[in-house]
């Protein structure tokens, strides 16, 4: 998923969901879906490049929009996220749950 859905390619989105996690807890998180192939200092240098690229490219940068809400996931189960996300959808939209 890009890292720009927000900014760039929904801007008139309802909701927007900007999802953060510490960088340790995001390094662990890629090492394991790299199933240990690659070491964890690698992995902590390929997502610092990343998110420095990504911040600063001139096309579509990586950027929190001011009428997103923000998940810090650091400490989240998959499952609690998407139950905070249904939680913003009834506060913002007001679904029936």
């Amino acid at each position: 998923m890009g890292r720009d859905i927000a900014s760039e390619v929904l801007p008139q989105a309802e909701i927007k969901i900007f999802l953060i996690a510490s960088l340790d807890t995001r390094i662990k998180r890629r090492y394991h879906e790299q199933q240990g192939k690659i070491d964890l200092l690698t992995v902590q240098q390929e997502l610092l490049a990343r998110d420095e690229r990504d911040k600063n490219r001139p096309i579509s940068p990586l950027k929190k929009t001011a009428d997103s809400w923000e998940i810090d996931n650091t400490d989240l189960t998959p499952e609690e996220v998407v139950e905070k996300i249904y939680q913003i959808m009834l506060k913002t939209v007001g679904i029936n749950g």
